[in-house]
């Protein structure tokens, strides 16, 4: 037996919604939440009740902070930039400090499966919700849930 599926793909619009909606202002409700996005945002948004998806929000530890932050790399004037690689395999500046703080790679405090209209209003419930919890000030990430529809 062969099973077949179409991974549904829809253009996403990548919106930051820790600045776009900081924990401590919230929208009364989701017509006020629309129009205090920035245009750019709320037009390329769905907003029509009868569209729900499912968004997979996930809340975030605290930022760790990087080992070494790029502005403070030091330069080893013993290596030169002509200089040709004495061994290749050695690495690069220290990026596990780097990629660590990435929201896929930090670590989570929660999870919440959330139907909702877009992301943003996702979002918004979630910090409705979380309001008066230790959770409500944390960083929060929201991944769609993807579509598998059989193929005819």
């Amino acid at each position: 037996m062969q099973i077949t599926a179409t991974l549904l793909i829809k253009p996403l619009y990548w919106v930051d919604l820790n600045a776009a909606m900081p924990a401590e202002k919230m929208s009364f409700d989701v017509e006020s939440l629309k129009r205090d996005l920035p245009e750019n945002i709320r037009s390329g948004l769905n907003w029509s009740p009868d569209k729900q998806f499912f968004f997979l929000l996930s809340v975030l530890s605290p930022r760790p902070s990087p080992a070494n932050p790029p502005d403070e790399l030091q330069y080893d004037p013993r290596i030169h930039d002509d200089a040709p690689d004495e061994n290749p395999d050695d690495e690069k500046p220290d990026l596990d400090g780097f990629v660590a703080t990435l929201p896929e790679m930090r670590d989570k405090e929660a999870a919440a499966l959330v139907e909702a209209r877009n992301s943003v209003v996702a979002a918004w419930l979630w910090r409705k919700f979380a309001a008066n919890t230790r959770l409500g000030a944390n960083e929060i990430q929201i991944d769609p849930c993807c579509s598998f529809i059989p193929v005819e």
